[in-house]
């Protein structure tokens, strides 16, 4: 009913970070895009998407902070619900804090 994304990639054709992405797909983008499409939670955001959260750190050098503008903007265009905070000065983390569960009681009630 929810979702929390704590700094994810979210579409593998433009953070296609290497080696991760392909030894996970099976090979590069190149040879394997329709599973780099499939394998990316932007390719799924619907009207009706269940509400998400994404948390993430404006010096991540990890994933981009890019993905999660592309998910803002793919959720908005959508109509769906997206909370979206951009910490600044933080890198790439997965530390929950008070905001992921204020979103939680909120959504889940």
């Amino acid at each position: 009913r929810a979702v929390v994304n704590l700094a994810g990639a979210t579409d593998l054709v433009t953070w296609n970070k290497e080696p991760y992405v392909s030894a996970y797909l099976g090979g590069s983008l190149e040879t394997k895009r329709d599973q780099y499409k499939k394998a990316s939670p932007i390719n799924y955001v619907r009207p009706g998407t269940v509400p998400i959260l994404t948390i993430h750190g404006d010096k991540d050098t990890s994933v981009s902070p890019d993905q999660a503008l592309l998910l803002d903007a793919r959720m908005k265009e959508a109509g769906a619900s997206h909370t979206l905070v951009i910490e600044n000065g933080r890198g790439h983390t997965d530390e929950l804090d008070q905001t992921v569960w204020d979103f939680l009681e909120k959504t889940l009630k």
